[in-house]
């Protein structure tokens, strides 16, 4: 492998990361499925953005009444190892579009999976307790949002260097 080749990441490789980790989202999306209803009716992502005591436990109680507070439980399991897969892959898309040159872009990512744990904690202290809390929605809330905008960011970046490397 040349020096040049080392400089900077491969593609393939970032492709392969944004692939398992598109593909571990749409595989969770049947266990979401089964949380959707009237109070929260985009599933687990509705939780994470309840942002008040009352919401999170109308979600709650929707949960319990339907027996499925075990699906809402193994998405928390699974959003343990997650934040990880979909941080490494964006990094990785990241360092491919600049051309593995230092950019700020880059902690994006890492940002986006701090916030993702923050979120997970507040949610699973909501799990726990079984009902809302309004500290613990709050800080869920703020964090999914945060963790949104850096994802919906670095995605965004990635598009548009692939664009201009196109045109």
């Amino acid at each position: 492998m040349s020096t040049a080749q080392r400089a900077y990441p491969n593609g393939r490789r970032a492709a392969l990361l944004g692939a398992a980790a598109l593909g571990l989202l749409v595989a969770q999306q049947p266990w979401n499925a089964v949380l959707t209803g009237p109070a929260a009716p985009h599933g687990i992502v509705s939780f994470e953005l309840a942002g008040s005591a009352a919401q999170a436990d109308a979600m709650l109680a929707q949960w319990t009444a339907a027996g499925v507070t075990g699906t809402a439980w193994w998405l928390m399991a699974i959003d343990l190892g997650y934040p990880i897969l979909y941080a490494v892959a964006l990094d990785r898309a990241l360092a491919w579009a600049t051309r593995g040159r230092p950019s700020r872009w880059r902690l994006a990512p890492l940002g986006a999976a701090a916030m993702d744990y923050a979120e997970n904690a507040a949610l699973i202290a909501q799990l726990a307790q079984g009902r809302g809390s309004g500290w613990a929605a709050a800080v869920a809330a703020g964090a999914a949002f945060g963790k949104f905008v850096l994802i919906l960011m670095s995605v965004t970046v990635v598009i548009v260097s692939v664009v201009r490397r196109c045109a």
